[in-house]
């Protein structure tokens, strides 16, 4: 039995050496056509159909025709086929595929350019200066480069719903509208946590977007950029009022917070006279609109930043009129003492009794509202605390005998508890408790 060596090694794609005792040949073309070379100056076309035992083979003759006119013989070393190409080629492929196999792929360069295995720094990347492609996702944008644990300003790409959980399935705290910045402190996968005016809570990145350039990092805090409506030598600004809810304005692109007091807010509701609900916070922001519309423009004096960047200020109409001042009377508003340290105690005196506004019926101070929205609700075990423009001024009587009463939104109205036996009372005005012999508590 005769001993016969063969042997096939693809050196690259389409390549293939075959090698046998008494030669070798370099065979090149894709599956089902090739062009083969031997070592010993054969030269074969061959096609076939995989799969069917269709195949078509022809040699390739090497010689060349003789031209009109030479003689018919050749000498012997044109007559004998020469070795000398087809090894020369058959050198030439393997190098080739020496070289096709060493060179990293082009994935392969990528992949190790964004996930170095020998612990080297990866590469840095400049930012884009061009503009982005319109179609392209914005997503990235507001994820790259975007630590959880640092604050940045995004913007909402489309009307967007704030949730009090990352979750889709969670409750809906309000909607914010195209085009809104939001400060995002911290994420959670594709959920940024955000704050919003004076809401906080979830909402998809993918509805977030970062257009402008952040500043660069500093270890000091990064004043506030004055507004070109504002004027930096008494600290006003002034202009055309845009509403965005009960208590805050827009002028000329900067968001201007009453001082003092809260209103409700816009996905708020309360309950009329008939004890039907209502959104209070809209109804707020509708009246302040119609009022502010008849004495323009608005002018503001600067009081403080607020934790949101905003302009706190008070604010007057043309004519002079006091926004919060009228918000409060018209019952649009309540005093926030912790802020005003009861600068509009007197106005909301008039509008209780009057059923002005909110007075009419029932509902929840603001503040107490945002927090019951931003809690989990398995926490909530407290009843919701409803206010009405009735009887609702707590009077009690301390340790040492001495009769005080406590107004909503004070600093212990919600833990004060009226005890009758004691000779505690409610009272549905404040003249009534001063004729009581009660007087008003300082906080």
């Amino acid at each position: 039995m005769a001993f016969r060596f063969r042997k096939s090694v693809r050196i690259a794609p389409g390549v293939r050496i075959n090698l046998s005792a008494k030669s070798a040949n370099v065979r090149v073309g894709p599956k089902g056509l090739g062009y083969t070379i031997s070592t010993t100056g054969k030269k074969r076309l061959s096609a076939s159909i995989p799969g069917t035992g269709l195949s078509y083979s022809k040699g390739v003759s090497s010689k060349r025709q003789s031209a009109p006119g030479a003689p018919s013989q050749l000498d012997a070393s044109q007559t004998k086929p020469s070795s000398k190409g087809p090894i020369a080629l058959l050198l030439l492929a393997i190098g080739a595929g020496l070289v096709w196999c060493g060179a990293p792929s082009n994935e392969t360069k990528i992949a190790s350019e964004r996930f170095p295995t020998n612990g080297s720094e990866q590469p840095k990347l400049k930012p884009a200066t061009a503009e982005p492609d319109a179609g392209a996702s914005q997503v990235t944008e507001a994820y790259a480069g975007h630590a959880s644990s640092v604050e940045k300003t995004l913007y909402s790409t489309a009307n967007v719903r704030l949730r009090t959980s990352p979750s889709a399935e969670s409750p809906i705290v309000l909607t914010v509208a195209v085009g809104s910045a939001v400060m995002s402190s911290k994420r959670e996968g594709p959920w940024h946590y955000v704050s919003y005016g004076n809401y906080s809570g979830w909402i998809l990145g993918d509805y977030l977007a970062e257009p402008r350039p952040e500043p660069a990092a500093t270890t000091s805090p990064i004043a506030p950029q004055v507004p070109s409506a504002l004027s930096t030598s008494d600290n006003t600004i002034s202009g055309r009022a845009t509403i965005i809810d009960g208590d805050t304005i827009d002028i000329s692109g900067t968001r201007v917070r009453f001082n003092g007091i809260d209103a409700p807010e816009s996905a708020q509701l309360c309950q009329n006279a008939k004890g039907k609900k209502y959104r209070c916070g809209q109804s707020a922001a509708k009246a302040l609109d119609a009022w502010l519309a008849k004495s323009r423009p608005v002018t503001c004096t600067f009081v403080e930043w607020d934790r949101y960047g905003r302009f706190v200020g008070d604010c007057y109409r043309s004519d002079g009129a006091a926004v919060a001042a009228w918000l409060v009377s018209a019952g649009h508003a309540m005093d926030w003492p912790q802020l005003s340290g009861g600068a509009y105690a007197s106005y909301q005196d008039e509008a209780r009794p009057a059923k002005r506004g909110i007075w009419q019926g029932e509902f929840q101070p603001p503040w107490e509202w945002r927090a019951a929205q931003q809690a989990p609700k398995h926490e909530t075990t407290n009843p919701v605390r409803l206010l009405s423009g009735s009887c609702d001024i707590k009077g009690n009587i301390s340790n040492k005998g001495v009769r005080i009463y406590h107004l909503p939104g004070q600093r212990f109205y919600g833990e004060t508890v009226i005890s009758p036996p004691k000779g505690e009372r409610m009272f549905c005005s404040e003249d009534e408790a001063r004729a009581a012999g009660w007087r008003r508590s300082k906080r």
